[in-house]
């Protein structure tokens, strides 16, 4: 059986995400930049769930080089190469992280890249690997959806257009309001009906510390957006988690 993530990160994700672009990932880098400790041109990065390499190529233009890119997405990584994205580019899990021990300085998963597991396990298997292979004193970045701001009262369909085609998307709450799910449907200019489903577990912030927590990272800053501004539970968009390995 196929994940859906296996669906959504192939050829539709240029269409449904195009308006997650450089300028954002720029924005978000800049940021991190003099926030986060060591995110400087001596860094070791690992850009984990990096799709097209977008964060890489904000990452160089920060002078920060030596980047490693990985992502299942064999559609996304050729992408990455095909605009020419300078880095090492490996095709991975994230549940199974292909390096070894203490590789790196800095573990980057950018725009809700956790939590697209069927189960709890699996998703924080996915942070007992970041810690693996952070090296002590390194640091994650987890940009996370703030899911307090997700309002069941408030979801519907979306319709908008991009180069032609029309993505609709209906959301909703399952699994007693655990888990964010959405439909996706895109039609194309020449009749084309392609749909898929998303699913992403809801992890509180409290929830994303403990569990960061266990393996091994201390939580050193909660931002709300991609400023760095203190998060808020009633009104931030996102959830940004700065940890540091701390054994």
């Amino acid at each position: 059986m196929t994940d859906w993530f296996e669906t959504a990160f192939g050829p539709l994700y240029p269409l449904v995400y195009g308006h997650r672009d450089e300028r954002e990932a720029h924005r978000a880098v800049q940021t991190m930049v003099g926030r986060v400790p060591g995110l400087d041109a001596g860094a070791r990065v690992l850009d984990l769930a990096c799709g097209d390499g977008r964060y890489i190529a904000a990452l160089r233009r920060a002078g920060i080089t030596d980047v490693t890119g990985a992502d299942l997405s064999k559609y996304l990584l050729d992408r990455a190469r095909t605009r020419g994205t300078i880095g090492t580019l490996v095709r991975a899990d994230m549940r199974r992280i292909p390096m070894m021990a203490a590789s790196f300085s800095h573990v980057l998963s950018m725009f809700t890249s956790f939590g697209y597991f069927a189960t709890d396990d699996e998703n924080y298997g996915v942070l007992r690997e970041v810690s693996r292979v952070l090296c002590t004193g390194g640091y994650l970045v987890l940009d996370y959806i703030n899911a307090f701001a997700v309002d069941a009262s408030k979801l519907q369909q979306t319709v908008r257009k991009y180069e032609g085609w029309t993505i609709y998307e209906d959301r909703r709450l399952d699994d007693n309001r655990r888990r964010l799910a959405k439909t996706v449907r895109v039609a194309g200019p020449a009749g084309e009906n392609l749909e898929y489903e998303e699913r992403l577990r809801l992890y509180e912030p409290g929830e994303l510390v403990a569990a960061i927590a266990e393996c091994g990272l201390s939580v050193v800053s909660l931002w709300g957006d991609y400023d760095a501004e203190a998060f808020d539970k009633n009104s931030s968009p996102r959830c940004l988690v700065v940890a540091e390995r701390i054994g």
